[in-house]
């Protein structure tokens, strides 16, 4: 008798496959009690080669005068996908989004059938040395592209990942906590669709004032020079020069300048260097160069307001000990259009290797098993089973 193989046609790409409900016919021959037939086996490799083939040697017998008709070796196909992206556009802040999911997408059948006759018998037991082949179909997928390519981003990634991936990072970049103000400003400078056309259509549209006047390249007019905000590692001197006004936990509110400060306590008449401050101003001046972000002044403490933006408000927050900035309410609605405006491919861009820090790979596994049937229909099935890798 000849070597029968069974190899179903597979599609690559395939998330499931519609089949009629599979009948297993040795469920109907195998009765409690019954004697079946003792096997085992081994696989010459867990590795395998999409379209070709891999080797096994199986040993078994047959009890009770039952006489052995075939071998048979099963599996069935998995498939695991995983899709992940990378934040690429801003600074000060990594964000990466990964989607792993894996899935039966072919149920264990008989791939090769082996007949009896082909097999040896070695004084123990009978031995049958044979080959079991793969589909082609199977080969690993890997998709990292250097030019952007939506169809394949559409049929490799999950319906909803891109929105997922974005939602994620643009509700982030409106929080006022951590480095995702420097972020939000970073996106600002760095996505080129912000042009001053664009920034006037949303002055109009909300009743803003965005710069529409920068120029690259030019001092005082760059997207950086429009945005400023005070952070903890500039320092105290330059905090202090960037205090515009004490608000206090009552709500009250004063407007200051350090810099005028500085100037009335340094001023010279002739040779020689007089402080004209009073003594109120003089100890806020000393208490600015402490610790600008708190001071005690007129008999309570004061919570500093520094310089930034239009759109922002850059203050320090007693209840979380640091200086936050946030994008001022009338703002918001703006803010969140203009990151809305940015599509999915320009948030994972790499300027700097110029290729998108995207990636989804496919491969599968053969989750494989070695069969005995006799001439009565009885079914023994070797207790290892085996997990290939189809690379």
């Amino acid at each position: 008798m000849k070597l029968q193989y069974k190899l179903g046609i597979m599609a690559l790409g395939i998330v499931a496959f519609t089949s009629c409900e599979k009948h297993d016919p040795f469920d109907d021959h195998m009765e409690p009690g019954q004697l079946v037939p003792t096997c085992y086996w081994e696989v010459g490799s867990t590795a395998v080669k999409a379209g070709e083939e891999f080797s096994f040697t199986g040993k078994y017998y047959a009890e009770d005068g039952n006489v052995p008709k075939e071998s048979q070796v099963w599996y069935s196909i998995n498939q695991a996908d995983e899709s992940s992206a990378t934040l690429r556009l801003c600074t000060g802040y990594s964000y990466t989004q990964t989607v792993a999911a894996t899935q039966e997408i072919r149920t264990a059948q008989s791939m090769a059938t082996f007949a009896h006759n082909l097999a040896t018998w070695d004084g123990y037991e009978f031995v049958i040395v044979g080959k079991v082949p793969t589909s082609s179909t199977l080969a690993p997928v890997s998709w990292m592209p250097k030019v952007w390519d939506q169809a394949n981003f559409d049929r490799y990634f999950p319906a909803q990942f891109a929105d997922s991936f974005m939602t994620v990072v643009k509700t982030n970049l409106l929080d006022e906590t951590g480095s995702f103000p420097s972020a939000l400003k970073s996106t600002y400078v760095n996505y080129d669709g912000f042009t001053n056309e664009y920034m006037t259509e949303i002055n109009s549209e909300f009743g803003v004032n965005f710069p529409t006047n920068v120029e690259a390249g030019v001092q005082g007019k760059t997207k950086s020079d429009f945005w400023h905000f005070i952070v903890d590692t500039d320092g105290k001197t330059k905090r202090c020069e960037g205090v515009t006004a004490y608000v206090s936990a009552d709500g009250e509110k004063f407007n200051v300048s350090y810099d005028s400060l500085d100037s009335e306590a340094h001023y010279k008449q002739g040779r020689v260097e007089v402080n004209r401050l009073d003594s109120t101003l003089n100890a806020l001046y000393v208490a600015m160069g402490v610790n600008p972000s708190v001071v005690s002044h007129l008999g309570k403490e004061w919570y500093a307001v520094y310089k930034s933006s239009e759109w922002l408000n850059c203050r320090y927050e007693p209840s979380a000990a640091s200086i936050l900035t946030a994008v001022k309410p009338e703002y918001v609605d703006a803010v969140n259009a203009m990151l809305n405006s940015i599509p999915f491919d320009a948030w994972v861009y790499n300027k700097t290797e110029t290729n998108y820090s995207v990636s989804f790979t496919r491969k599968y596994t053969l989750d494989s098993s070695f069969k005995v049937v006799d001439e009565a229909g009885n079914v023994g099935v070797a207790s290892t089973k085996y997990t290939l890798d189809v690379n």
